[in-house]
């Protein structure tokens, strides 16, 4: 009931991007989450994070880590790396359960289709392309939060074009 209450039960529309999103949980509750956030601006953040291990304690972490996006989110979507720099360094103080979480997260701006976005220690976003290509975004990930303070995030930016899917 904690995981199913912080999942998004609706998406929101935004102009030149279809969202879709799953979850098919397994027996035990886990740490997977995942949510999207429209901004005042017409711009739409998102995220999928996944806390490390199963039971009570990553649905605990995944609660936390909900109410801290929102937080941080609606405060100001401008500054994604100090978001999550922010969010690390509260995650590796503070959490008494001593889990990790991987996170990717992103804005999209349909006005110039720029997605700029972070992953902390995520699997890798794949950009599939109009034309068959398929290649991962940027780099290697960042430490995943939690893991250790002072993580040092990379933004990552590109445009999407008209039948680009991210995975």
């Amino acid at each position: 009931s904690i995981q199913r209450a912080i999942l998004p039960t609706t998406l929101p529309a935004v102009n030149g991007i279809l969202i879709a999103t799953g979850n098919r949980p397994t027996r035990q509750v886990g740490g997977d989450f995942y949510d999207v956030y429209p901004l005042p601006d017409g711009r739409v953040a998102f995220c999928v994070a996944d806390v490390s291990g199963k039971g009570m304690p990553a649905a605990l972490l995944v609660s936390t880590v909900h109410a801290c996006i929102h937080l941080l989110v609606e405060a100001g979507a401008s500054d994604l790396t100090g978001l999550v720099a922010r969010m690390n360094n509260h995650l590796a103080r503070f959490s008494v359960t001593r889990k990790f979480v991987t996170l990717f997260i992103a804005v999209f701006d349909p006005s110039d289709r720029s997605l700029r976005y972070v992953n902390a220690g995520h699997n890798p976003t794949y950009r599939l392309t109009a034309e068959g290509g398929c290649a991962p975004l940027g780099g290697a990930p960042d430490p995943a939060l939690g893991a250790v303070e002072d993580g040092g995030y990379r933004p990552g930016r590109l445009c999407l074009r008209r039948g680009d899917t991210l995975a």
